[in-house]
């Protein structure tokens, strides 16, 4: 495998259809274009070579959006001659070491990488995975547990609408009373949309009354 400094237009690069982020804090994607605007990209976007002049972003989607929003034509990338394989690898050990990834994002990284492996004949174990991006093993299979939420809970998650407290504490249950307790977090009992979605500390209340219970 070979690395090569490139600065691309941004009109050359292509989005993985494998990358792990799918929603973009609009916010956060405004303040990075601000900063881009001043300070310009300070990590180079890793990419590798696509179909006819293109290329295929491995990691800096986020980046590249900025850019743009930025005003930007250009951005500086290491263009490496990835396999399929070699791109998983790459892309999940940066967003592993990304700030702003999400539990929900950082779940479905380690799911992404254990199917790849498994389809390229190299299955990997929760352990085996933790101990390649240096985390426990425990670490790793809570953030796998959450994707057994269902998907109104995986949403609200990742649109961080739930902290990883109350999603952790949702999983613990079926899909059924999932739906009961996500409603709880944003309606009270009248069915009237609470202000700020009920505490973890609430939940855990209201699972030890109604649901441990039986009246839920």
């Amino acid at each position: 495998m070979t690395t090569e400094f490139q600065t691309l237009s941004l009109d050359s690069l292509r989005e993985s259809p494998e990358n792990t982020r799918c929603i973009f804090d609009e916010k956060k994607l405004k303040e990075l274009a601000q900063s881009i605007k001043t300070q310009g990209i300070k990590m180079p976007l890793i990419v590798r070579p696509g179909e006819g002049s293109t290329f295929e972003i491995v990691a800096g989607h986020r980046r590249s959006r900025a850019a743009r929003l930025a005003g930007l034509t250009e951005a500086p990338c290491n263009v490496s001659d990835y396999t399929d394989a070699e791109a998983r690898d790459a892309r999940l050990i940066e967003n592993l070491q990304r700030e702003d990834l999400t539990p929900l994002e950082e779940a479905e990284a380690y799911q992404q990488r254990l199917t790849a492996a498994a389809e390229e004949g190299k299955p990997l174990s929760p352990r085996e995975l933790a101990a390649q991006i240096g985390k426990k093993e425990q670490y790793v299979h809570f953030r796998l547990r959450l994707l057994t939420a269902i998907e109104p809970v995986r949403e609200a998650l990742r649109k961080e609408r739930l902290t990883l407290g109350h999603a952790l504490e949702l999983i613990r249950f079926s899909p059924e009373v999932q739906t009961e307790l996500l409603k709880f977090c944003f309606f009270d009992r009248w069915n009237n949309k609470r202000g700020e979605v009920a505490s973890v500390s609430e939940l855990r209340r209201f699972i030890a009354e109604a649901v441990l219970l039986g009246t839920c």
